[in-house]
């Protein structure tokens, strides 16, 4: 019962920390994904707007801030968008 007492505090520790680490990597994992689908975007902007990287990146910041909405939810809709307009274009 003594051995249980001692050991219990450590276990518990040991798995809030696992929880904490398993919490921050899917956090890194929603972050990365989030951040290809801005570069994406942002490189459909630049190919089909002619415009430099910095600018079609200041382009949809200004976007999404005008729309009221998350730069990566504006991100997500031009990547469908161009997504559908590709799909149409295949099938004609």
């Amino acid at each position: 019962m003594d051995n249980l007492r001692t050991m219990l505090p450590m276990v518990w520790k040991r798995y809030r920390e696992q929880m904490r680490l398993r919490n921050e990597v899917h956090d890194l994992e929603v972050k990365l994904k989030n951040r290809k689908i801005v570069e994406k975007a942002k490189g459909l902007l630049m190919k089909h707007l002619g415009l430099p990287e910095d600018k079609a990146m200041r382009r949809l910041q200004k976007q999404a801030r005008d729309s009221r909405c998350p730069v990566v939810d504006l991100a997500r809709t031009i990547v469908d968008t161009q997504d559908l307009l590709s799909f149409q274009e295949k099938k004609s």
